[in-house]
């Protein structure tokens, strides 16, 4: 019995290996592709939820008020910095060696104030406006897309932008760090729900930004007095 079950799967084997088809080689992507994977990166707009969906989702589901800031990224040394010819060319940092934002406990972050250069409460309007953009912009559909762009974010990750999530008590509960010169950024949970990264969201969000008085968007350009 043995024996003719081996002779049957002997006879078979070479049947099935024919069978199969030879599946494409990965190699580089053709123009076609290519001008397909571009189109699919451009942002599109669509009312795919609408404004009091896009409150429901965390953490606008649970936050009292949201603002937005802008800060200073700083990196710390101890030392003077001085040239070859001993000319000083950095002075020590000051001390204040605490990040803008602290974890402090699950859901509860502290806010250091002394390094914040601007800060905006949102409106209602403003709450729709950023969540619109968060949300409802994604990547154009094309149909039978064989590759994806990777991603826009630089290797660098010098963020000077968060979106702050308060609840009623003003205690700071969830935050967004944004580095628009880098075009990353940072979800303080898990839980909150990714963005689309197409390829004009991060200026999208700076263009947000100083629409709401936030002018402090990269290293170049400092707040208006």
């Amino acid at each position: 019995m043995k024996k003719n079950l081996l002779i049957f799967c002997l006879l078979i084997l070479p049947g099935v290996v024919m069978a199969q088809k030879p599946k494409r080689p990965l190699g580089p992507p053709t123009k076609a592709e290519d001008r397909a994977a571009i189109l699919h990166d451009q942002c599109l707009h669509r009312n795919t939820y609408t404004a009091a969906q896009r409150r429901s989702f965390f953490p606008f589901s649970t936050a009292g008020s949201v603002k937005l800031i802008s800060f200073e990224f700083v990196l710390y040394h101890d030392a003077e910095i001085l040239d070859t010819a001993g000319n000083l060319i950095n002075p020590p940092m000051p001390h204040d060696t605490q990040e803008v934002i602290t974890p402090m406990a699950p859901n509860r972050f502290k806010l250091n104030y002394r390094k914040i250069k601007e800060i905006k409460q949102l409106s209602a309007k403003g709450l729709d406006s950023l969540t619109d953009i968060l949300y409802n912009v994604g990547f154009t559909p094309v149909k039978n897309l064989t590759f994806e762009i990777a991603g826009h974010g630089y290797s660098c990750y010098e963020p000077r932008n968060a979106i702050l999530f308060f609840d009623a008590a003003g205690n700071l509960t969830q935050y967004i760090e944004l580095c628009f010169m880098c075009h990353r950024y940072y979800l303080s949970s898990r839980k909150i729900r990714y963005t689309a990264d197409c390829e004009q969201k991060s200026d999208m969000l700076k263009g947000f930004f100083l629409a709401q008085g936030i002018n402090y968007v990269d290293p170049r350009r400092q707040p208006e007095n």
